[in-house]
């Protein structure tokens, strides 16, 4: 359905499970990170799973109806990220694991855009100091979760490069979608890595 080749490893989505080969989370929209070495068949409570490149073949698995997919390749292995608002307010790339791989680059895949993603008044008080990922339209707000991931790891990292998929999930019907269609339907968001990629 959609893929792209990272600088190390391969970043696809597609509607159907991908089985038990992927490490996956029971996702609830915190700032959790954790090693997959530890993710056993039953998955954990957490939002966000690190691999070291030892470990290879790494293959891990997020769920998005909207939210960012995040990929983090650095110079120890790589993270795969589960971001929704809450998940940036709380800098869910802050992790200690995630700075132990030392990022030098992010990907984020398709996610609801700030042509879409509209918010109301209390939503600011979320991101006291962000007021310019903030858009007014035709009375009504918006916010750039995109921006606000960017600005974050750029901050946070500032060696760091990136790239963003040009795809919103709630204008591009391909995508499952919470915010268009109220779905119970995810996107499986798969990050896969062996030496011989």
């Amino acid at each position: 359905m959609f893929s792209t080749k990272l600088s190390k490893g391969m970043f696809s989505i597609t509607k159907e499970d991908p089985g038990s080969d992927f490490k996956r989370l029971n996702q609830i929209h915190s700032n959790i990170v954790m090693n997959s070495k530890d993710i056993q068949k039953t998955p954990q409570e957490a939002d966000g799973m690190v691999s070291f490149w030892n470990e290879s073949p790494i293959k891990l698995a997020i769920k998005t109806a909207d939210c960012l997919p995040i990929v983090m390749i650095g110079k120890n292995g790589v993270a795969h990220l589960h971001a929704g608002w809450r998940g940036l307010s709380s800098k869910i790339y802050q992790h200690k694991l995630i700075e132990e791989i030392e990022p030098i680059e992010y990907y984020i895949g398709p996610h609801i855009k700030d042509c879409c993603f509209e918010v109301q008044n209390d939503f600011l008080a979320n991101f006291p100091n962000d007021k310019e990922l903030f858009l007014k339209k035709n009375d009504k707000i918006y916010f750039s979760l995109t921006k606000k991931a960017q600005k974050d790891l750029e901050y946070l990292y500032p060696k760091i490069k990136g790239s963003i998929a040009k795809e919103c999930t709630c204008c591009a019907r391909e995508f499952f979608s919470y915010r268009r269609d109220a779905t119970a339907k995810r996107n499986w968001n798969l990050y896969q890595y062996t030496s011989n990629l």
